[in-house]
C-alpha cells in the first residue's frame, strides 16, 4: 500500500509556493456535495490541503479515505445524499438530472468553521447556500465547474438566469475545460478576469497503479484489449461500442475483447444485447470495480474508449492517457480536447459506430500504434499531476483573497 503522506513531495520549491505563502493560513472549505462516486477528488484534496492546512471537505456523500490517504485532509460529513427532482429545472440527459440536495447543517458547519474562501461545485444549492454565506460573512465563494455540455447548459431553461445572478455574486469561477471557460463567459456572461482554465480534474497515477498487479476479470493474455469504464446509462454510450463491435466482427476481426468495467441500470440490457449480437466471446463485462482495482483493467488493456453520447468531461480518459493507454473518445465528452487526432488516439461521432468500428480495426491491424500513441498520451499528461493541479487553483484562492 502507498502511503501518500510518506512518499509524496509536499510542496514544489519555486516562486509560486511563496506567492501563497501569504494566504497559507486561511480557513479554505470545499463544499462539494459527493465526492463517493469521484474518489480521485482526494489526491487532490491532500494536496491542496498541503497548500492550505486549514482545509476542510463538506460533503454530503462520503465514503471514507482511499488507502494511503488517511486524514490527508479534514471532512466533514452533513449526512446522506440525495438529489431533488424539480420539474421546471430538470435536465434532458440521463445521468444529469436533479438537482443536488443542499442540507441546512452545511450552513451552520459553515458558520462555525468560519471560512475565508469556499469553493463549491457548479451551480445548485449548494452554491445558493455558499453565496448566502457570503452575504453575511467576508468569505470568498469560488465556483470549480468540470465542465459543459449541451443539456447542462440549461441555455433554453430557468436554470440559465438563475446561474447569470449567482455568476454575478461570485468572486471567481475555475473551469476543467476550454469549453466550460467560454460557457462561463458567453452565456453566464462572467467577466473573463474572474475565469480560470485550471484542470483539477487529474489522475493519480500512483494511487491508479496500486492495483495493478491483480488480475483482471475476463482478461486473456496476447488478445488485443479494449476497455470501457463507466456507468450503463444510456448517455455513457455503450450500444455505439457493441454495435460497432457487432461489425468487426462481420469483417472477419474477432481476435479482439472488451473489458466492459462498471455497473448501472442498463446492466441487464447491456447482457442481452451481447447475447443478440453474438459477442459473448468479445466482451468479458467485470461489473462495478472498487476504484484502487482498476489499474489492473487499465494495465490489461491496449485502449481504452470513450463513447459517450454526452460528458462535461470524462475522467476515465485522463487516467488512461496518464497510464500510457491509446484513448478513443467520443467528441460529446469534454476531454476530447486532451486528444489530438492520430497523436494520443482518435476523436470520433459516438452516433457513428461504423466510424468507431473503423479507428477500432486501424489500431488491431497497425502493431505499435497504440503503443506509440499511449506513450504519446503518457507525455501529454506528464505535466497534469495533483500536486500541480492544487497549486493552480490554489493561487486562484490567493487571488481572491488579496486586497
Amino acid at each position: 500500500m502507498t502511503d501518500y503522506r510518506k512518499t509524496s513531495t509536499i510542496l514544489p520549491s519555486g516562486t509560486a509556493n511563496q506567492n501563497l505563502s501569504d494566504v497559507a493560513g486561511a480557513r479554505v472549505a470545499w463544499l462539494l456535495p459527493t465526492i463517493r462516486s469521484g474518489p480521485y477528488w482526494q489526491p487532490f484534496l491532500a494536496e491542496f490541503a498541503r497548500l492550505f492546512p486549514r482545509t476542510t471537505l463538506f460533503t454530503g456523500g462520503w465514503g471514507g479515505y482511499l488507502p494511503g490517504f488517511e486524514d490527508a485532509f479534514r471532512v466533514r460529513s452533513l449526512g446522506r445524499h440525495h438529489h431533488l427532482h424539480i420539474p421546471f429545472l430538470e435536465g434532458t440527459s440521463p445521468g444529469y438530472e436533479g438537482v443536488n440536495w443542499a442540507s441546512p447543517v452545511a450552513f451552520r458547519e459553515l458558520r462555525r468553521f468560519r471560512p475565508d474562501v469556499i469553493f463549491v461545485s457548479a451551480f445548485g444549492l449548494w452554491t445558493l447556500l455558499a453565496l448566502l454565506y457570503r452575504g453575511m460573512s467576508k468569505s470568498r465563494v469560488i465556483v470549480v465547474l468540470d465542465g459543459v455540455s449541451e443539456s447542462t447548459a440549461y441555455r433554453h431553461s430557468l436554470r440559465l438566469p438563475l446561474r447569470r445572478a449567482m455568476a454575478r455574486r461570485l468572486d471567481a469561477a475555475v473551469c476543467n475545460s476550454e469549453v466550460g471557460c467560454a460557457y462561463l463567459r458567453d452565456d453566464l456572461l462572467m467577466d473573463s478576469s474572474r475565469v480560470y482554465h485550471r484542470r483539477f480534474y487529474v489522475p493519480d497515477v500512483r494511487t491508479l497503479r496500486a492495483g495493478s498487479d491483480a488480475e483482471p476479470a475476463g482478461s486473456e493474455p496476447g488478445l488485443p484489449s479494449f476497455l470501457f469504464s463507466g456507468r450503463i446509462i444510456a448517455r455513457k454510450g455503450w450500444r455505439c461500442l457493441l454495435d460497432a463491435a457487432h461489425l468487426l466482427r462481420q469483417r472477419g476481426r474477432g481476435d479482439f475483447l472488451v473489458a466492459m468495467v462498471g455497473d448501472g441500470p442498463e446492466m441487464p440490457q447491456l447482457r442481452q444485447r451481447v447475447c443478440e449480437l453474438g459477442l459473448e466471446a468479445n466482451f468479458a463485462i467485470a461489473g462495478s470495480v472498487p476504484y484502487c482495482e482498476l489499474g489492473a483493467y487499465f494495465a490489461a488493456a491496449s485502449v481504452l474508449i470513450l463513447p459517450s453520447l454526452e460528458d462535461t468531461w470524462g475522467m476515465v480518459v485522463s487516467e488512461a492517457m496518464a497510464l500510457g493507454k491509446a484513448v478513443l473518445c467520443s467528441r460529446a465528452a469534454g476531454a476530447s480536447e486532451l486528444i489530438r487526432d492520430g497523436e494520443e488516439g482518435y476523436v470520433f461521432d459516438p452516433e457513428d459506430s461504423a466510424a468507431l468500428a473503423g479507428q477500432m480495426e486501424k489500431l488491431l491491424s497497425t502493431p505499435g500504434l497504440a503503443r506509440a500513441m499511449g506513450r504519446q498520451a503518457a507525455l501529454t499528461m506528464a505535466s497534469q499531476t495533483p500536486r500541480l493541479a492544487a497549486l493552480s487553483v490554489g493561487e486562484v484562492a490567493a487571488r481572491v483573497l488579496r486586497p
